[in-house]
């Protein structure tokens, strides 16, 4: 199984990271600075050249009160 993980650098990812670093499935863990998954050709390119059965989305704005202003 391959699997794409974004948000690598965060309490969720990096958990993910330990869990799957010594499976067998083929994972990429993608940065914010590795990969804008807001960004549409990145993303796109992302899947075709790595082809993953699952993509867990781990990304997050933990900046409560600007989500409130910054809604994009």
């Amino acid at each position: 199984m391959v699997l794409a993980i974004l948000g690598a650098n965060g309490q969720v990812g990096k958990s993910l990271y330990d869990v799957f670093k010594s499976s067998e499935h083929t994972c990429f863990f993608y940065t914010k600075e590795e990969l804008d998954i807001c960004d549409k050709y990145s993303f796109e390119k992302m899947v075709i050249s790595n082809k993953p059965d699952f993509i867990i989305n781990t990304a997050a704005f933990t900046q409560v009160d600007e989500a409130e202003t910054e809604t994009k």
